[in-house]
């Protein structure tokens, strides 16, 4: 996955998981995620999609969030709601 240029947010990490792999995603898609980067506080495209695809999974198996990649903050409740709105307008959760 490609990291996009946006702003740092010392609320998400920025360096790469040390245990991942590479997903490929239609062009569009990654247009899209870029698109939203600078007002969702992530950092990469990696970080956002990450953090999209484990709220759903957990959604799915009935699961809580899980806890922050290590060297990430924990967010609070008032971002975890933000968060978890904005997933909701782009019809991820």
């Amino acid at each position: 996955m490609a990291s996009a240029g946006a702003k740092p947010d010392s609320k998400k990490r920025d360096e790469p998981a040390q245990d991942s792999v590479s997903v490929r995603i239609p062009k569009r898609t990654a247009e899209r995620v870029v698109k939203r980067l600078p007002d969702s506080g992530f950092v990469t495209i990696d970080d956002y999609i990450s953090y999209v695809l484990g709220e759903v999974l957990n959604d799915l198996e009935g699961g809580t969030p899980s806890a922050p990649a290590s060297g990430a903050t924990s967010f609070t409740r008032e971002e975890q709601e933000a968060v978890e709105q904005k997933l909701r307008e782009l019809g991820y959760l």
